[in-house]
């Protein structure tokens, strides 16, 4: 079995690495991929009854794959809890200039930045927009090479990069950079950015997008305040204008909205509780 998983593992990082992305990428990919799928059932019940292969030999395959399948989710929480842990390190004792160099393609000067944007789906589009208009200078980091090429073509400052690596923060110009906007719907990506961020700049500003109660509380923890909730905001801005549509008055819509607030949040936190 330990060989199989060490083969799939090895060869599920390098094709994701042949493609270009990054090393945290790669690693999950590998922890999540190495178990041997329900095809191979067939593949093996196939080769038994063509006499291919011998019962015992049959009866190893079924075992090793289900022993793998079941090892999948305990592989994924360990890689998960580990992994931050094991960037800085690396980072620390140094990648070399030729891995950097494979990672990044800076193409602006970050010395002049002021805000980072970690990720450049609709929110962080939208966000990098305003700043432009009010005149705030920013570095966007993005992983996908469309979007590089979206932002390429507008004129935007921006590096092509995973935003939870250290090099690709320092590349960035974090460390003179007054505020870090991370906008990624993955929780996992957006702990592992604050948590290098802070490693890279303690004094940074970090406003993050969350979804769950349990992501808010970690990042409390870390020393992030700025939390926003895409669904939350919007389910606020739905019901003042259904208020508003409805009849209800400025004054009255600013005097109810902190009783629905405080509701809202009650709710999903429990909510949260029964996942």
């Amino acid at each position: 079995m330990a060989v199989v998983v060490l083969i799939k593992i090895l060869v599920v990082f390098g094709i994701i690495r042949l493609f270009g992305y990054s090393n945290r990428i790669a690693v999950l990919s590998g922890a999540g991929l190495f178990q041997i799928g329900e095809f191979g059932f067939i593949i093996a019940q196939g080769g038994l009854v063509a006499g291919i292969i011998t019962q015992q030999f049959y009866s190893l395959i079924l075992s090793t794959a289900i022993l793998t399948m079941l090892l999948t989710l305990l592989s994924l929480s360990l890689v998960t809890r580990f992994y931050p842990h094991i960037v800085p390190a690396r980072v620390m004792k140094g990648l070399g200039t030729k891995e950097v160099s494979a990672q990044l393609v800076s193409e602006s000067s970050p010395s002049t930045e002021r805000v980072i944007i970690a990720g450049y789906g609709r929110i962080g589009q939208n966000v990098a927009q305003g700043l432009q208009d009010v005149g705030v200078p920013f570095m966007v980091i993005e992983i996908d090479s469309e979007r590089i090429a979206e932002l390429r073509q507008s004129g935007k400052p921006r590096i092509y990069g995973d935003a939870s690596n250290a090099h690709v923060l320092s590349q960035a110009g974090l460390n003179r950079a007054k505020t870090l906007v991370v906008t990624f719907p993955d929780p996992l990506a957006m702990v592992n950015t604050v948590r290098v961020a802070l490693e890279i700049n303690p004094d940074l500003n970090i406003v993050a997008r969350v979804h769950r109660t349990r992501e808010v509380e970690l990042l409390k923890s870390m020393g992030v305040t700025e939390l926003i909730s895409p669904e939350y905001e919007a389910s606020l801005e739905f019901l003042k204008r259904t208020l508003a549509v409805s009849g209800w008055g400025k004054a009255d819509v600013r005097r109810i909205l902190p009783i629905v607030q405080e509701d809202q949040e009650i709710v999903e936190f429990s909510s949260d509780k029964e996942e």
